[in-house]
């Protein structure tokens, strides 16, 4: 049996507690597996119900915080040393580092790191880039395998974080389980035509935080008319900004705010458009889930989001540009045929590229071909 420890910070289930659950899920019974984040949530009661055994380390924040940094480092060395991990797997940048770091000081052989978007090269403020350029730098040091999602990630990785020989760069697509989305959306041909009062509904999942940059939505819903509806699915520091600027705008009727939602397949497949404006990322799991749910996709031209939309599988806006997300939403509601062509050829890319069985299989490769060395 293979011991292993997957580190996260957050106790909600967003993109990246996503894809670490489906990973989860779907290994093999040759893994023990445990998990580590910073507290109590959906994300720890999922991972008790699939067998995974959770451990909570409260001082895990996201932003820095040279105290309780060194009291979460301290904590990981010691649980990781106790408990003799055969792999450590850590997720996203802060935990990446600590996680990194305290299982190189423990001794793991096999640290694995998955890069779920870079967030120095679209970070302006200069002294908070470096920070994190030092954080990935360091800690790549101490890793035996990066895990990129997407090739812009992965130019990054090979070029500033894989000079330490026994540091492997490895790109591994997102993926879905499609059949969990499929048989939500049989039957339901057009969203909007089954609705009554004719509403455009669209939808954004994510975390409501400037890399995801939902105040964009907002912007744009002032310029489009009336029967334009959006709902957030998620939550988040700028939570508050969306409120005000709701009331501000006069959007109440229009907006709604759902919090987290742990069955995404229960409710995308409702929805008319699936928006992500972000700033950057590293593969988005939610433009997957609503291309399994047949749900057309625009987002922002970004390197990460471009990689899995192109011309037949989906939408892009310039990025950060509100009036250019407002023009494309009008397009795609105007044009239904469009839409739905669209739709259809995102789902036969996911089914084609981005079936989650294949991508276990590769990722156990990773783990045994390193555990083997």
């Amino acid at each position: 049996m293979i011991k292993i420890l997957h580190i996260h910070l957050s106790s909600k289930i967003s993109g990246a507690q996503r894809v670490s659950l489906d990973e989860m899920k779907t290994l093999s019974n040759h893994y023990s597996q445990y998990m580590v984040c910073s507290k109590e949530g959906d994300f720890t009661q999922e991972a008790d119900r699939i067998g995974v055994k959770t451990y909570v380390i409260e001082t895990l924040v996201r932003e820095i915080s040279p105290l309780k940094d060194f009291y979460s480092l301290i904590k990981l060395y010691k649980f990781i040393k106790q408990e003799k991990f055969d792999i450590i797997h850590t997720h996203s940048s802060k935990s990446g580092f600590l996680g990194r770091l305290a299982a190189k000081l423990a001794g793991t052989k096999q640290i694995i790191h998955t890069v779920h978007g870079f967030a120095f090269p679209s970070t302006s403020n200069r002294v908070v880039k470096l920070i994190y350029f030092l954080m990935e730098y360091f800690a790549s040091l101490c890793s035996s395998v990066i895990i990129v999602m997407n090739e812009n990630d992965e130019k990054i990785a090979r070029k500033y974080f894989s000079s330490a020989p026994w540091t492997k760069v490895t790109l591994l697509n997102n993926a879905v389980d499609i059949k969990k989305f499929q048989k939500r959306y049989i039957g339901i041909e057009s969203k909007s035509e089954i609705n009554e009062q004719k509403k455009f509904k669209m939808v954004m999942i994510g975390r409501l935080c400037e890399q995801k940059n939902p105040l964009l939505i907002i912007n744009a819903l002032k310029i489009l008319g009336d029967h334009y509806y959006v709902d957030f699915v998620g939550d988040g520091p700028l939570r508050s900004d969306l409120e005000s600027q709701i009331a501000k705008r006069g959007l109440e009727k229009r907006v709604r705010l759902l919090g987290w939602c742990s069955s995404v397949e229960e409710i995308i497949f409702k929805y008319d458009l699936f928006l992500l404006p972000s700033k950057w990322e590293g593969m988005p799991l939610a433009i997957l889930e609503a291309m399994a749910s047949k749900v057309p996709v625009l987002c922002s031209n970004i390197d990460a989001n471009a990689y899995l939309i192109n011309k037949t599988s989906g939408f892009l806006f310039n990025n950060d540009d509100a009036k250019d997300l407002a023009k494309n939403i009008k397009y795609i509601f105007d044009n239904v045929d469009v839409r739905r062509k669209v739709a259809e050829d995102a789902y036969l890319a996911v089914v084609k590229d981005f079936e989650l069985s294949e991508r276990t299989k590769i990722l156990e490769s990773i783990y045994t071909n390193n555990y083997f060395l």
